[in-house]
């Protein structure tokens, strides 16, 4: 295919449209149009071409953006967008022009009318085609992204040693000699090039079996230095980490969401497996799990699921650096108690904290973790408490929190409470002033009270977005609940079938001995 020549100066969106009665279920057919946005020139249309030739379109063109009214005229399923997106260059974003689950949609005709876009009678393939490359050009729409901010480069056998022989311990020290020395090389390159990395390693006897970098870079960062191979003895694989939902980003800074997520202490116990345990600033206990092998892009997922952390807490000192990394990039103050925990003691509040809040902990790294936690919280209790006391009427619940955060990261409660005053006083200045009409507008009575109206209602929706975010957060706590009452009934299933399992082993042996005395006493008679 040709290879159209591309400015430095140029933006280039390529637009597609799903032409009628096509799926992508089956070999789909599209409408596709190459829009230069900074001459505002169409450069090419396509009225008729498939999945794969779209693809090449959008490599040889150097689009910035390959933007549609519905992603899913792509894709069969959300599950396919990471791979439509690994098969686009490293530098275009997929947008979807119409909206997102989370900001609503609108029709793409009501857009083409809002931005001066001819409409007249029905929107045909490669007019819609025309409209979604123009609209992206003037960053209309919504990236949607498919991808953490995290690379995982695997280094490990390229084929199996084989069941056994003469030479396979010859053989395994090739391979895991091989593998050592390629991971020092890709490890001394992360190093150079200054990137932010984690390795685990699984030993052997003569080096490494395998090993795993988590590099915090998109992977059309580390495709620069670091490549895919596949040699006699080793392999190098590298591949981004997938988030649990698709995130949509709006293309334009004007669209923007309220975050509205509660204050958390959490605990963790570092190692090969990763302990942690997340408790709101009241102590309730919100998630209690454990880890093998977690990155840290793993765990603070896990963290800001159910909201931001002000205390991370740990039982060593020094800080470990891979909590000091997490802690650093969550803005957490870092927090061990001042004598080192004896496991006794560390038995004891997990044993106090399962018998109040019914929650199971199950290994030494969960508990170790838990104990951090409790530790932490219990330094703050008697402020926080104090704070819900004398503050509940005056403060709802996230402001109640924020003084909490303030008071943790090291200011006094009258500060803490003069800052957040500050910062209400702030906002309700900014309404006055958006509502207070100047003498030079003079506007009429009923728009200045529609203004007030739509900042009540603003307001109130505000309010419930907070709400359904500790509703989700409440839904993860129970199902973590209705996980550990699982397991429990789990084992007790498993205990008493093993009880039923022995009874009746005891019945069926008390018959044979029972028969075999009958044996015995008939022989003995006929002797």
């Amino acid at each position: 295919m040709k290879v159209i020549e591309i400015s430095d100066s140029e933006i280039i969106s390529v637009g597609v449209d799903i032409l009628p009665q096509s799926s992508p279920s089956r070999i789909a057919k599209y409408s596709v149009c190459v829009y230069d946005g900074v001459n505002d020139i169409i450069i090419q249309k396509y009225e008729k071409v498939n999945l794969q030739k779209l693809i090449g379109i959008v490599k040889s063109s150097q689009a910035l953006y390959l933007a549609s009214d519905n992603i899913y005229e792509l894709v069969k399923n959300p599950s396919q967008i990471p791979h439509l997106c690994l098969q686009l260059q490293p530098n275009t974003k997929l947008v979807q022009i119409t909206g997102s689950p989370v900001h609503g949609f609108t029709p793409l005709t009501k857009l083409m009318k809002q931005h001066g876009l001819n409409v007249s009678g029905k929107l045909f393939p490669l007019v819609a085609a025309e409209a979604c490359a123009i609209l992206a050009s003037r960053k209309l729409g919504y990236i949607v992204e498919p991808f953490e901010n995290e690379t995982k480069i695997i280094v490990s056998r390229s084929r199996s040693k084989g069941s056994g022989g003469w030479s396979q311990k010859r053989y395994s020290r090739l391979y895991d000699t091989a593998i050592n020395q390629e991971a020092k090389k890709i490890e001394s390159n992360l190093i150079e090039r200054r990137f932010d990395f984690d390795k685990n390693v699984t030993k052997s006897k003569f080096g490494a079996q395998k090993v795993v970098f988590s590099v915090y870079s998109p992977i059309s960062e580390i495709t620069k230095i670091v490549k895919k191979q596949r040699g006699e003895l080793c392999r190098v694989s590298i591949h981004p980490v997938n988030k649990e939902r698709v995130e949509f980003i709006p293309l334009s800074q004007q669209v923007q969401t309220k975050s509205s997520l509660r204050r958390l202490i959490v605990g963790i116990d570092p190692g090969l497996t990763i302990g942690l345990s997340i408790m709101d600033l009241n102590g309730r206990i919100l998630k209690i799990s454990s880890y093998r092998e977690a990155s840290r892009g793993q765990i603070i997922r896990e963290i800001t699921n159910y909201g931001k952390p002000s205390l991370i807490c740990v039982d060593v000192y020094p800080y470990p650096a891979y909590v000091e990394k997490i802690s650093a990039v969550l803005n957490s103050r870092l927090y061990t108690p001042r004598s080192v925990m004896t496991v006794s003691e560390k038995n004891e509040i997990s044993r106090k904290l399962a018998m109040q809040q019914g929650v199971n902990v199950k290994n030494a790294h969960q508990r170790d973790s838990l104990a951090s936690a409790y530790k932490g919280y219990a330094k703050f209790r008697s402020e926080f408490e104090k704070i819900e006391r004398n503050y509940r009427d005056v403060y709802d619940k996230s402001l109640r929190d924020e003084i909490k955060n303030l008071l943790v990261k090291g200011k006094t409660l009258a500060d803490a409470i003069e800052e957040i005053n500050q910062s209400l006083t702030g906002v309700k200045t900014v309404k006055e002033k958006i509502v207070k009409p100047t003498l030079k507008q003079k506007p009429e009575l009923d728009v200045v009270e529609l203004k007030k109206e739509f900042d009540t209602l603003q307001e109130q929706l505000d309010w419930e977005r907070s709400k359904n975010t500790e509703f989700y957060s409440e839904i993860k706590v129970l199902e973590e609940k209705l996980e550990n009452l699982q397991f429990r009934l789990d084992e007790d299933k498993s205990e008493y079938i093993e009880k039923i399992q022995r009874e009746k082993a005891y019945i069926i042996l008390e018959n044979q001995i029972s028969h075999s005395k009958e044996r015995i006493n008939l022989l003995e008679n006929e002797i």
